[in-house]
């Protein structure tokens, strides 16, 4: 009995951890999942352009800046930095700390010196006789002359260079003659080569043309329209939960021609619902400027974007695509 009690209090412990680890779980997939990924995005053109954006998710544990300014000084107009609770992954400002490598001195044994000095003892050569030039003999000069009149060999005749020269002008006639050849037959090659070329570029017009038709036929099938209607549904309300909200929208404007500026009210007119009392204009008819500012802050939640790919891709419609997709891509 004493055993059954301790196997079943072991069970229950251990059952009672896995229910914990799970609770864990589920709580931090609940907390990753509905927590929103904060955004700020603000851009000013003054003087100077200037521009700043903030993400922040998990309760500002995780964050990332990002500031532009031209007017500030070189190496510093730019910052970007990234963090992850307390510590600061990435900074391009920060200053970044020079290590000094302290050079290692060997220390070198001094060698003992020598009680007495060595004595290098060059032996002197013995000079050499200088060698007697001997007088060449007649008999001899006349035998090498002989031998070097072989060498060279006979000289050419008139008759013999006459020969040589008319060869070699038949040669470059006949290398003329082939080079023409070749070239009028070339400019006679050219109307069929057009004519390739045009039947190439039909080709490929007849096989784009087959391919848009096929794409075409893969669109209005009755299930493959369906899921890109649903899809494109989906996609507008996702659009319309992340992006940007107006706080401030002030723009100073004008051109050269007042007809352009007023073009230009007219169109971004258009904004007043959407943003309201939070956007200005001020439109200048006199003269060119063009100066102001935006701030906007949006959040993305991150449930959103499971829910939408889940329901977007995973899903047997959506692997049937996909593989009809690839039969259309390789042309079978």
């Amino acid at each position: 009995m004493l055993l059954l009690h301790i196997l079943l209090f072991l069970l229950k412990l251990i059952g009672i951890v896995l229910l914990v680890i799970l609770g864990l779980i589920v709580l931090i997939l609940t907390i990753i999942l509905l927590t929103p990924i904060r955004y700020r995005i603000g851009a000013s053109k003054y003087q100077t352009i200037q521009a700043e954006g903030k993400v922040t998710w998990l309760f500002r544990l995780i964050e990332m800046i990002f500031k532009l300014d031209t007017g500030a000084e070189e190496g510093k107009r730019l910052h970007l930095s990234f963090r992850i609770a307390w510590l600061k992954l990435y900074d391009n400002q920060k200053p970044k700390e020079k290590r000094i490598k302290q050079k290692k001195t060997r220390k070198t044994k001094s060698k003992p010196e020598s009680k007495q000095s060595e004595k290098v003892i060059q032996a002197a050569k013995p000079e050499q006789p200088e060698a007697k030039v001997q007088p060449i003999k007649t008999e001899q000069a006349a035998e090498m002359k002989h031998e070097e009149k072989l060498i060279e060999g006979p000289k050419e005749s008139a008759v013999e260079k006459i020969l040589r020269l008319t060869k070699s002008a038949a040669n470059k006639i006949l290398s003329l003659i082939r080079g023409v050849f070749s070239l009028i037959c070339s400019i006679l090659g050219i109307p069929s080569k057009i004519m390739d070329g045009l039947e190439k570029l039909e080709n490929f017009f007849t096989k784009l043309r087959e391919k848009k038709e096929a794409f075409l036929a893969f669109y209005n099938e009755t299930h493959n329209h369906q899921w890109f209607t649903a899809f494109w549904h989906r996609l507008k309300k996702l659009l319309l939960r992340i992006l940007p909200r107006a706080d401030r929208l002030y723009l100073h404007f004008g051109f050269e021609d007042p007809a352009t500026t007023g073009q230009v009210l007219g169109g971004l007119s258009i904004l007043y619902p959407i943003c309201g009392e939070k956007m200005e204009l001020c439109p200048e008819f006199n003269e060119e400027i063009l100066e102001g500012e935006v701030k906007c802050h949006g959040r993305i939640r991150p449930v959103s974007l499971v829910i939408f790919a889940v329901k977007s891709f995973l899903n047997k419609q959506f692997f049937s695509m996909v593989k009809q997709f690839k039969v259309l891509l390789k042309g079978e």
